[in-house]
């Protein structure tokens, strides 16, 4: 694991894999953002969060083992994501499609969100949200915008396996007169739930692909139950997790082959000498 961590310093720049909220690490993050490679239309939203940030959390850097291609494509149609709590029965949160990038947010708890995809490549996303908080705890709707800004590494082991380190910076804006009070308040919950979530859903793809792995016949079935996608998308889905599938299988065959290589060239005094000589008495090289 410590070499994967030295992975995500190489992938993200040294620096605590722990959550925080610091200036430098935000300053760290608003250097990172692909500003240049925005629309303009992109660039105004991205502007308005920016100018007036109400509070700002880096989230703890995550490192899961997990097909890259899955993982992906995960990321990148949360559709699809929460299509599968559903039938898994693991979340309320309601997410429809209203466009090539855009999506309609209902995490059933008072919260709707309008949420755009503003640029999205293989290790980057930046996704923008604006909405409302309507609850108990206030008396008029809270409306704000959020960026969310998602950076992603990959290392494939020696033996083939590939590890996912995946970082998510969040800016938040509040519109409301008592902004200031709101973040005193609400940033210990905030940060503390979103530290979570985001820890939560690593370790969902992260069983996600697994399952991909070592049982197909599952995800195919779990493909066919997912009904509130594109069928573009879910046939995607089961073609992907049975790439999975494939691919761990020549992992494994690969380190089967590495295993009876190493046996093959170990000369046969050594395993005689291990046998007689028992386990506290070192094989000569």
């Amino acid at each position: 694991m410590c070499a994967l961590c030295g992975f995500a310093d190489m992938a993200f720049g040294a620096g605590p894999v722990a959550g925080t909220s610091d200036d430098d690490a935000q300053q760290d993050a608003r250097r990172q953002l692909p500003y240049d490679k925005l629309s303009g239309d992109a660039r105004r939203k991205v502007d308005a969060v920016l100018a007036s940030v109400t509070f700002y959390r880096r989230l703890p850097t995550q490192i899961i083992r997990c097909d890259p291609d899955l993982f992906h494509f995960m990321t990148t149609r949360p559709d699809v994501t929460v299509n599968i709590w559903q039938v898994l029965d693991l979340s309320n949160i309601r997410l429809s499609r209203t466009g090539e990038a855009t999506f309609r947010a209902d995490d059933s708890a008072g919260t709707q969100s309008d949420v755009q995809f503003l640029y999205a490549t293989r290790d980057t996303l930046l996704i923008y949200a604006v909405g409302t908080y309507q609850g108990p705890l206030f008396v008029s709707p809270i409306r704000g915008g959020a960026l969310l800004f998602l950076k992603t590494g990959y290392i494939r082991e020696q033996g083939g396996q590939t590890y996912v380190t995946t970082r998510l910076d969040a800016f938040f804006r509040v519109e409301s007169l008592g902004a200031d009070l709101l973040t005193r308040t609400l940033r210990p919950l905030v940060n503390d739930n979103a530290d979570k979530n985001f820890h939560e859903a690593a370790l969902f793809l992260r069983n996600l692909s697994r399952a991909a792995e070592v049982d197909p016949d599952y995800m195919d079935r779990l493909s066919r139950k997912l009904t509130n996608i594109s069928e573009a998308d879910r046939q995607r889905f089961a073609e992907l997790a049975l790439q999975a599938a494939e691919r761990a299988v020549r992992v494994n065959i690969r380190k089967a082959s590495h295993v009876a290589d190493a046996t093959d060239e170990t000369p046969p005094e050594q395993h005689m000498d291990s046998r007689v000589s028992g386990p506290e008495t070192p094989p000569r090289r």
